[in-house]
């Protein structure tokens, strides 16, 4: 047995703060780590459930360290989350071997959870994920020493942390089933008159977002995700109802299951995942009740985790579901070290030093900027006292970490496009911005309803008006079209469509972000017909589709005004950069219909072949067809042009414009 037992926690507690200095940056990440700091800068309220555990716990830690860079400040947060969460996974597995080679299994267990990819992660970035896995792994040690004879003290323990986790992350009641198991076993043994105003006692940190999250409201930020202030709002911000309620949010999908052993193997490695086999196969044979007691926690939440289609990391939430598998990776190292002590450390050891060669430059952060540089494609050249209405996270999060935190462009106004028509929303803005006109409160209407509203509203304001995506004509005020800039378009009287060759000159150019792809982490989710469809990415490929999107924009315009030959250029350009371009199917019409107008039928006839295969809008769809009946028609081939106009004919969905488009070529 080791002399100096302090060294259980301590060893993985330095190995993680080492792996975190390592890595650790002060730059804004993606996914909605801007909408943290900011929130952490700001106080506003960051989206359901809240995360105000979080969010309080770490504005105190910069008040502390205000001497540090913001950023930075909050980053360490976590990295000094994560090292306590690995030193008391240390001291978990160590209770749970509790023989002569405890403290060693204990203290490698837990250098082995600090190596891992997402555990690593979670110590480097502003979310609250390493908070998270401090209050679980807390919570596993008192259920491990507690054994199968708890005492009240225990119950009470258990009770309040397991309040505590929900009110840092609310996945933490998919842990439901092995609480209860836990509670069941204690009122058994000590009663229920004993147990029962224990486990009460979890309410009380439960109450902590129901009682914060209206004060937070009542700051009254525009960089608020949501206004909780009365009771039957903050309900319904705490049940998450805005996520959980979205049909088809919940379903099974082979990509996110293929994800899940991705994960595992990221997270653990070959030697990693050969330990926990050996303690899986141990426990198998002498303590096979407690699989089961793990199994009720991990199984509930990681299944649940991958059905959640819409969560974005769901590989954090893996590493919490995985808690109880660091027990296994205990008794595996004791399985070795029953061989020989060396065997183990070597073992534990190689496993580290693959994990930090794998692992590191992919996690590296210190001079990672390119979430920065895509919210600057987005606010850099907008004119002073712009208004951009954006509604994904990654521009809202990045641009307003930039105004907020690092007070850069603080002359726009990024509007979230999800809040406008809310009432408390645009009374927060004007309060502010008095010079913004309401638009018309439509809360069940589609984003874009809500931005045409908004745009119409400030048409006539003196602040220039941007936004991500193009609207139809008929949706904009009478004689304004939505004019390409770059990255955005910018709304313009129709004489005035002029793109401005400076939006489109960049930092870096497309062709240059594929080589600075990391790891598959991102999720890109799309809804169409009720079905949620969802697909694994870099992050860094949203910088990419960015890109994409500013040359789509310029071609279009070429396009709108026949120069088919500068925007057949640039479509062509965007299809071998991105996978997703060649089942674009507004992109591959207008290419195959700029092919036709330029000639170049074979390859028109390809464009608009797949075009029709893919098509989900009828007209896009009908066209494609046409165009390829054209083709044959002008080759001779009378048969196959009048089957390709019957095919459109069959179309449903057309307006009586376009199926008057149709009989035309039907007619003889």
């Amino acid at each position: 047995m080791m002399n100096r037992r302090w060294l259980v926690p301590a060893v993985p507690a330095v190995l993680s703060l080492i792996l975190s200095l390592s890595t650790v940056g002060s730059h804004v990440f993606w996914q909605d780590s801007g909408f943290y700091l900011t929130a952490v800068h700001e106080m506003s309220v960051l989206y359901p459930h809240g995360f105000v555990v979080y969010q309080l716990l770490c504005k105190l830690w910069t008040q502390l360290f205000f001497f540090l860079d913001f950023t930075l400040a909050v980053h360490l947060f976590s990295a000094a989350c994560a090292a306590a969460a690995a030193a008391v996974v240390a001291l978990a597995a160590r209770d749970f071997v509790r023989d002569g080679e405890a403290d060693l299994a204990g203290m490698l267990t837990g250098c082995l959870a600090a190596s891992g990819y997402t555990f690593w992660m979670s110590g480097i970035y502003a979310k609250g994920y390493s908070l998270f896995y401090l209050v679980l792994a807390l919570l596993l040690r008192i259920v491990v020493r507690a054994g199968s004879a708890p005492r009240t003290r225990d119950v009470l323990s258990v009770a309040l942390l397991a309040g505590l986790a929900w009110a840092v992350h609310p996945s933490a009641a998919l842990g439901a089933i092995a609480l209860g198991a836990f509670f069941w076993r204690a009122g058994k043994t000590l009663g229920w008159k004993a147990v029962l105003p224990r486990m009460a006692t979890g309410a009380v940190p439960v109450l902590i977002p129901a009682l914060v999250l209206p004060l937070l409201a009542a700051r009254d930020r525009e960089t608020s995700l949501g206004h909780p202030a009365s009771a039957g709002e903050v309900v319904r911000y705490l049940v998450g109802s805005r996520f959980t309620g979205v049909p088809g949010v919940f379903g099974f999908d082979a990509g996110r299951l293929l994800h899940l052993t991705t994960y595992l193997w990221e997270e653990h490695l070959a030697i990693g995942l050969v330990v926990i086999g050996l303690g899986l196969f141990a426990l198998a044979k002498t303590r096979r009740p407690l699989l089961l007691a793990g199994a009720a926690w991990t199984v509930p939440f990681a299944g649940v985790a991958m059905l959640f289609k819409i969560e974005g990391q769901c590989d954090h939430w893996y590493v919490a579901a995985g808690l109880p598998i660091t027990l296994a990776t205990a008794v595996g190292i004791r399985e070795l070290a029953a061989r020989g002590r060396a065997a183990a450390v070597v073992a534990a050891g190689a496993a580290i030093l693959w994990a930090a060669i794998a692992n590191g430059p992919d996690l590296a952060q210190r001079s990672y900027v390119l979430a920065e540089t895509y919210a600057g494609l987005h606010l850099r050249n907008l004119e002073p006292r712009s208004i951009l209405v954006a509604h994904t996270d990654d521009v809202l999060a990045t641009c307003w970490y930039l105004q907020f935190v690092k007070g850069q462009r603080q002359d726009v106004l990024v509007v979230n496009a999800a809040d406008v028509g809310s009432a408390w929303y645009e009374e927060c803005l004007r309060r502010r911005h008095p010079e913004i006109r309401p638009s018309v409160d439509s809360p069940g209407v589609s984003t874009d309803d809500r931005i045409a509203a908004f745009l119409a509203a400030n048409s006539r304001g003196d602040r220039p008006l941007y936004t991500l995506y193009a609207l139809p004509t008929d949706r904009l005020p009478a004689g304004m079209v939505l004019s390409p800039r770059g990255a955005v378009m910018k709304l313009v009287p129709s004489s005035e469509d002029r793109p401005d060759p400076a939006f489109w000159q960049f930092p870096l150019e497309a062709e240059g972000v594929p080589a600075l792809y990391r790891r598959k982490r991102g999720l890109s989710a799309a809804y169409a017909n009720g079905v949620f469809t969802v697909d694994f990415e870099p992050y860094e490929r949203r910088l990419l589709k960015a890109l994409l999107k500013s040359r789509i924009f310029l071609a279009d315009w070429h396009f709108r005004r026949g120069g088919t030959e500068a925007a057949a250029r640039l479509y062509e350009s965007i299809l071998p950069l991105d996978p997703d371009s060649h089942r674009n199917e507004r992109l591959l019409h207008s290419l195959g219909l700029s092919y036709l107008s330029l000639g170049k039928d074979d390859k028109a006839v390809v464009a608009l072949q797949t075009c029709a295969e893919i098509a989900l809008n009828p007209w896009t769809k009908a066209s494609s067809l046409l165009g390829i009946g054209d083709v044959a028609k002008k080759r001779g081939n009378a048969e196959k042009a009048r089957a390709c106009y019957q095919d459109a004919a069959r179309i449903p969905g057309l307006t009586p414009e376009q199926r008057r488009e149709v009989d035309r070529r039907l007619s003889p």
